[in-house]
């Protein structure tokens, strides 16, 4: 199957999920590459990179809330903490006087 350069391909229907879907498509690969040369192995590289660093983003955002939510889960609890030794604190100084 030879492809034109005016016919274009979406790098999703070679790839998916930066995974080989069928072995019958490594010669589609091969006729892409070969009718675009340098700059489709590029675009193919660039878009596979894209998705790898979207997936990435998406691990590190989902990371990145939860440790905001341990952080605030930690501060209320520093937070009664520090309030219940002001009040034992205040206690002691009490049963001093």
């Amino acid at each position: 199957m030879s492809v034109g350069r005016s016919k274009l391909l979406d790098p999703t229907d070679i790839l998916r999920e930066g995974v080989m879907m069928e072995s019958s498509l490594i010669p589609l690969v091969a006729d892409v590459l070969s009718a675009t040369g340098p700059y489709g192995f590029v675009a193919i590289l660039s878009w596979a990179i894209w998705r790898v660093n979207e997936r990435k983003d998406k691990e590190l955002k989902l990371l990145t809330e939860k440790v905001i939510t341990l952080a605030e889960a930690q501060t209320q609890a520093i937070t009664k903490v520090e309030s219940a030794l002001v009040s034992l604190k205040g206690a002691i100084e009490g049963t001093r006087r």
